[in-house]
């Protein structure tokens, strides 16, 4: 990933002007962009101002994924490098342990993402919705795996399209393949390549092995929950056995006082 900054030669760019946009509360969008167009084509760039003034409005789930990236730099290094690490390992000689724990590395750094992400909504006022939780993890995910241009830009701040996921499987497991032979001829499709047939039936086995893993926590999970109900309705059971036994002693006293009071008489 390249570093946060402006374009090589000092000058302001299209990403450095979608990040300065996109590092305002989202209903500030349209305005600033409005304005940020006229303020460059008056300096004499046209060509700029027009693709500023082009720039859509993102979608929240965007806007907070680029939000809690750019402030959020360790975080997004680690998750580069648990996809880097994953992409390693699927193309190794790794064994299955060592494929789940990179796996599992991975899906805690998108965990942290998304946390950040949704943290970063909620302190907007907007709500951190299933759905919108759910598409900032793709882009977090996709970005991590193709460690490309939407990798670089979502670093910065500045990614106002959602990547597109189309090969980004492929193109991980590749990222750590070994070189190939010049005379090994170019596969035409993940199908015909070695290393990605193996890497899906790694990825396959690993899926399998995780969702066997997260349906035995579910169970136990379950299991717990059933229980700790379980105990709350004795509890209330009991709460309500003593609040009796307490009315009647209550009751009791009331009346051997009234008793005492009658002999005194």
């Amino acid at each position: 990933m390249r570093s946060v900054g402006s374009s090589e030669n000092g000058s302001v760019d299209l990403d450095d002007v979608t990040a300065e946009l996109l590092e305002l509360p989202l209903d500030q969008f349209t305005a600033r962009r409005n304005a940020r167009a006229k303020e460059l084509k008056a300096a004499g760039k046209a060509e700029l101002a027009s693709e500023v003034a082009a720039l859509k409005k993102p979608p929240v789930h965007l806007w907070a994924a680029n939000r809690a990236a750019r402030g959020n730099q360790a975080l997004l290094r680690k998750l580069h490098n648990a996809a880097q690490n994953v992409a390693k390992t699927q193309t190794g000689s790794s064994t299955p342990r060592e494929l789940r724990a990179a796996s599992e590395a991975f899906q805690a750094a998108l965990d942290a993402a998304v946390k950040a992400a949704a943290e970063t909504l909620r302190s907007e006022k907007h709500a951190p919705t299933d759905e919108a939780e759910r598409r900032i993890r793709e882009i977090f995910r996709v970005a991590a795996m193709q460690d490309g241009d939407a990798l670089d830009r979502l670093q910065k701040g500045a990614l106002i399209n959602e990547p597109a996921a189309g090969d980004d499987v492929l193109t991980m497991f590749q990222a750590g393949a070994p070189p190939r032979r010049e005379s090994s001829p170019t596969p035409k499709s993940a199908g015909e390549d070695p290393h990605a047939a193996r890497a899906a039936e790694r990825t396959a086995r690993l899926d399998a092995e995780r969702a066997e893993q997260l349906e035995t926590s579910a169970r136990r999970l379950r299991a717990e929950a059933d229980e700790a109900a379980a105990q709350a309705r004795r509890a209330e059971e009991r709460a309500k056995a003593a609040e009796k036994e307490a009315a009647q002693a209550r009751a009791q006293a009331k009346k051997s006082a009234r008793a005492v009071g009658a002999r005194g008489d």
